[in-house]
């Protein structure tokens, strides 16, 4: 029985830090695209519902969950560049919050297993911007944790 605990153990530690790399690059992304000076809030939108995020992020493994964030710029764009619009007075944040942002919206698709095209209908942008003002101590599991509790989504990964 103590074998199949440790082995449960170490997989349950190779899950969490897979799925650390994905939230981590998907943040990454997110703060290129920032630094870039385009609309974070435009961006979520188009890139949760886009094929690339459905192909290469919402899968059990890709080449892009280990990439930085301009090299997922460099496939992303073709696809929804052209329809992002740069940052106006009302979008600024600090690149930290659209890092956070990005990460914590994969942090919610890998807790409940819901397709990013799915979550960002449900979780709003500004929902998850305003956690970053208000709740420094939390970690972004417990952040994730509070945002699926609030709009009742099952959290189903028994990695977490």
């Amino acid at each position: 029985m103590e074998d199949l605990d440790q082995l449960y153990d170490q997989h349950k530690f190779a899950a969490a830090k897979i799925n650390l790399n994905i939230c981590e690059s998907q943040g990454e992304l997110y703060s290129y695209v920032y630094g870039l000076q385009f609309d974070i809030p435009v961006f979520s939108e188009l890139f949760l519902r886009s094929d690339f995020c459905r192909n290469c992020f919402d899968t059990l493994y890709s080449r892009h969950h280990d990439m930085f964030g301009h090299e997922n710029w460099g496939y992303i764009k073709d696809e929804i560049g052209d329809k992002i619009p740069k940052i106006s007075n009302d979008t600024i944040l600090l690149d930290e919050c659209a890092y956070w942002i990005g990460y914590i919206y994969r942090e919610i698709v890998i807790e409940t297993k819901i397709p990013s095209a799915k979550i960002v209908e449900i979780v709003p942008f500004d929902d998850i911007r305003s956690f970053y003002f208000t709740t420094f101590e939390d970690d972004f599991e417990d952040i994730a944790r509070i945002l699926c509790n609030k709009y009742d989504l099952e959290r189903i990964n028994p990695y977490i």
